[in-house]
């Protein structure tokens, strides 16, 4: 076993960010003091992204995009879809026409951006096949 000396194990970690703690919002307090003080982490992020009126998602602050809070590579460009769109072109072809309805599911799809990109790719790469497509968006955010 290698020995580590003791100035490194005390030694603070490079961080470019500022190492101040973090402040519970009072929100998030009261409803931990609520529950008993210790909640899963499941439950915890719950309340961080969907709660109705402080949850990032839920009370409708996300900013999506490059000049917002996080891009996605749907968010920048139709780039994405694109090669979506020929996958599912291939699928498709591949596929006997008794099947009438393929669903493509995006879960999480936020603005839209990759959805209505899908669809124009679509239509422009095989137009004849858009109609045997369901797209189903899952968004659990009401805004």
């Amino acid at each position: 076993m290698r020995c580590v000396p003791m100035e490194l194990l005390l030694r603070r970690a490079f961080s470019p960010m500022d190492p101040t703690p973090a402040v519970c919002p009072d929100w998030l307090a009261t409803l931990l003091r609520e529950a008993g003080g210790v909640v899963p982490f499941r439950q915890f992020m719950d309340w961080a992204l969907f709660h109705p009126d402080h949850g990032y998602y839920g009370a409708g602050n996300v900013r999506i995009g490059p000049r917002g809070d996080f891009a996605t590579s749907p968010s920048l460009g139709s780039d994405f879809a694109s090669l979506l769109a020929q996958q599912v072109v291939d699928l498709l072809r591949a596929m006997p026409d008794r099947l009438e309805t393929v669903s493509i599911v995006e879960v999480g799809p936020g603005e839209g951006d990759l959805a209505a990109d899908l669809v124009a790719a679509l239509a422009t790469l095989a137009p004849q096949l858009l109609s045997r497509c369901e797209l189903v968006l899952v968004e659990r955010s009401p805004v």
